[in-house]
């Protein structure tokens, strides 16, 4: 991982956000220092992590609303060039993902442990009843939140 410059470091920033701004460039400006494991580029500033993007933001177009989060138009986390974002909240951010094909849910979610076959499997033992979810989560080898989750509608929506 390449060091950001020694000095100013948020004027050094300030430089590349308004020479994306004035040469009206249109490919993405990607922070080439640290990012996180989504890929977004970060800063310390006072002790505090900054994302690089939402600085950006404020250094074109002023401060962020409570609510609201500095989304990517060009959907490349490393990228701060402000011609590419966009404010909106966090919904907005899921619709935009769905929109893009980028949403993943279910089996292809990254984060998923069980199949939409085992899904099927419990609801039906939770249809028939009588089971304790304790022993259906550890027959799948998930938490009973999880099969709470489940039957509740929380995760696993169809």
């Amino acid at each position: 991982m390449r060091k950001p410059p020694k000095g100013d470091l948020p004027k050094y920033i300030e430089t590349l956000v308004r020479d994306a701004l004035t040469s009206k460039r249109k490919e993405c400006v990607i922070w080439p220092f640290w990012t996180n494991n989504k890929g977004y580029g970060g800063i310390t500033l006072k002790r505090k992590r900054v994302y690089v993007h939402r600085l950006a933001w404020k250094i074109a177009y002023g401060s962020i609303p409570d609510g609201k989060k500095v989304l990517h138009e060009c959907d490349n986390p490393p990228c701060f060039n402000p011609r590419h974002l966009f404010l909106g909240t966090q919904m907005d951010n899921v619709k935009d993902s769905i929109k893009k094909g980028r949403f993943h849910h279910g089996e292809s979610g990254s984060s998923a442990i069980l199949t939409e076959k085992q899904v099927t499997e419990i609801r039906q033992r939770l249809a028939k009843g009588g089971e304790i979810r304790k022993k259906i989560g550890a027959d799948y080898g998930v938490s009973r939140q999880t099969i709470n989750n489940i039957a509740w509608g929380l995760t696993w929506r169809w």
